[in-house]
C-alpha cells in the first residue's frame, strides 16, 4: 500500500511540475476508473488476420490504458493481428471476460496456464525457468511472448503507448519486398547491456546500437529469431536475475542477429509532448502522468475529429 501511495504522489507531484495541473480531472477519471471506463468502451471489430499476433504483457489496473493503445494502434494502422494479453496475475475471470468483450480475437493468458505452458516447453533448461520464476517480471514478458507466440509475424506490444498518426514503417513491414526480419522502437540515450565480451564481439552488439533499443514495440518474423539464440542469452547475460534491463536487454541481443531497422526516434518518441511529426509516444514510467493527464484523451479527440470529417 505504501509503494502505491508514493508512486501516486510521483506522478501527481509532476502534473504539477511539467504544468499540467489544469487536465488533474482527466488523470483521475484515466487513472483510477478503469473497470467503468472499460465497460463504456465500444467494441472495436474486425476480422483477425490469422498471419499477425500482438502479445502484451499487463495487470488488471493498466487495462483501460492498454485498450487504449490498442485503439489507436488499430485505429492508424489498419492491421488486424489475433491480440494475447499475457496475464501478469492480477487479471481476474469478470475482468478478462470484460477486456475480451471489447476486441475481435483477443484472448487474456492467465498466469496460472502460461507457467504451467512454459515449465513444459521442449528444452526448457533449469537455469532458464529460474530467471522467469525468480526474476523481474520483465523477463516473464520476454520469454513467454517469445516461447508462447505461434503467428508468423509477431507484434511485441507495451500497454503504455499511444499512436497519433498511421505507422507507416510497421505498416511497411508487412508488404511483400520489405526485407527486413524485426522492427523496434528507440531509446534516447544508451544503457549498460552487461553481456560477457564474447558474446558482444560475436554479434557486434556496441555497432548494431543494441543499448538504443527499447522493447516497447517490436515486429518480428517469428522463424528468423531461433530458440537456441534464445537459450544463448542466458549463458552470457551478467545481470542479476532481478534487474529491470534483463528482459529488456534479452529482447534487443536476439533483434540485432536478424536484419533489422530501429524505428526512427524523431517519429517514435519517449520524451516531449506529441507534434506533428509524432506517429507514437511511448510514456514509460516517468511520464505515465502524461498518458492519464492528455494521452488517452487526445487520440480519441483525433479519432472522433478524424470520423467526424469524413462523414
Amino acid at each position: 500500500m505504501f509503494k502505491k501511495l508514493r508512486i501516486e504522489f510521483f506522478f501527481i507531484s509532476r502534473l504539477f511540475r511539467d504544468n499540467l495541473v489544469l487536465y488533474f480531472p482527466q488523470y483521475i477519471k484515466n487513472r483510477f476508473f478503469v473497470t467503468y471506463l472499460l465497460k463504456r468502451l465500444s467494441k472495436f471489430e474486425y476480422e483477425v488476420d490469422d498471419k499477425i499476433e500482438l502479445h502484451s504483457l499487463c495487470q488488471k489496473s493498466d487495462l483501460w490504458m492498454l485498450a487504449c493503445s490498442l485503439e489507436s494502434f488499430l485505429y492508424h494502422s489498419g492491421l488486424h493481428p489475433k491480440i494475447v494479453i499475457h496475464d501478469d496475475g492480477s487479471i481476474d475471470d469478470e475482468t478478462t471476460m470484460l477486456i475480451e468483450s471489447k476486441f475481435s480475437g483477443l484472448k487474456v493468458l492467465c498466469k496460472k496456464k502460461a507457467d504451467e505452458l512454459i515449465k513444459n516447453f521442449p528444452g526448457m533448461t533449469e537455469k532458464v525457468i529460474s530467471y522467469r520464476n525468480n526474476g523481474h517480471i520483465m523477463m516473464m514478458e520476454f520469454m513467454d511472448i517469445f516461447l508462447l507466440s505461434k503467428t508468423e509475424n509477431v507484434i511485441v506490444y507495451d500497454s503504455d503507448m499511444l499512436f497519433f498518426k498511421k505507422p507507416e514503417e510497421v505498416i511497411n513491414f508487412f508488404k511483400d519486398g520489405s526485407g527486413l526480419d524485426a522492427l523496434i522502437s528507440p531509446q534516447n540515450g544508451a544503457y549498460d547491456l552487461k553481456m560477457d565480451e564474447s558474446y558482444s564481439k560475436q554479434y557486434g552488439l556496441l555497432a548494431k546500437r543494441v543499448g538504443y533499443m527499447n522493447p516497447g514495440l517490436i515486429i518480428y518474423k517469428k522463424e528468423a529469431i531461433t530458440f537456441d539464440r534464445f537459450l544463448e542469452y542466458f549463458d552470457h547475460t551478467t545481470r542479476n536475475v532481478e534487474d529491470y534491463f534483463v528482459g529488456m536487454t534479452a529482447w534487443g541481443c536476439l533483434v540485432s542477429q536478424v536484419n533489422f531497422e530501429i524505428l526512427p526516434l524523431e517519429k517514435y518518441i519517449l520524451k516531449g509532448r506529441p507534434d506533428v511529426n509524432t506517429i507514437m509516444k511511448h510514456f514509460t514510467s516517468p511520464r505515465r502522468h502524461e498518458l492519464y493527464a492528455y494521452g488517452i484523451d487526445m487520440i480519441k479527440s483525433i479519432k472522433y475529429d478524424s470520423q467526424n470529417s469524413q462523414k
